[in-house]
């Protein structure tokens, strides 16, 4: 199997990664650079993070999985505290709407409870000033 971002052999050298029911997506360079951050940024801004997103706008969707499972994470965190998720803005206008995709999929995923009182939330690509109902990939 190949990396998605690079696309070189990926070599398999823990028992983790042997057993693990997902294959892994990335090589052991390109994943040293997906730096998960705590709190409501998912992972951390890097040179490597940017040329994936500036991918994912050129319409590589296949991407879209390296931000899955962490973003799926927060959102279950919300939706175990709030009852449900209610978003009611995807980012910055995109060139392509892989964030959009992204999200559906996410929620897909996700058990929802209705409750219509719950504040709403701001996915974005990049986070702005610290907002409390936002989270951001970068």
């Amino acid at each position: 199997m190949n990396c998605l971002v690079c696309d070189n052999n990926i070599t398999i050298n823990t028992l983790k990664n042997l057993f693990s029911p997902q294959p892994p997506l990335l090589c052991h360079p390109c994943e040293q650079h997906l730096k998960p951050k705590p709190g409501n940024v998912l992972f951390k801004k890097n040179e490597w993070l940017e040329n994936v997103i500036h991918r994912l706008n050129q319409g590589d969707i296949v991407l879209i999985q390296l931000f899955k499972v962490q973003m799926k994470s927060v959102l279950q965190g919300i939706n175990a505290k709030s009852g449900h998720i209610s978003i009611v803005e995807y980012s910055d206008e995109l060139p392509y709407p892989w964030l959009k995709i992204l999200i559906t999929d996410v929620l897909g995923d996700c058990d929802q409870r209705k409750n219509s009182t719950a504040e709403p939330l701001v996915i974005r690509v990049v986070a702005q000033k610290k907002r409390s109902h936002e989270i951001a990939i970068i």
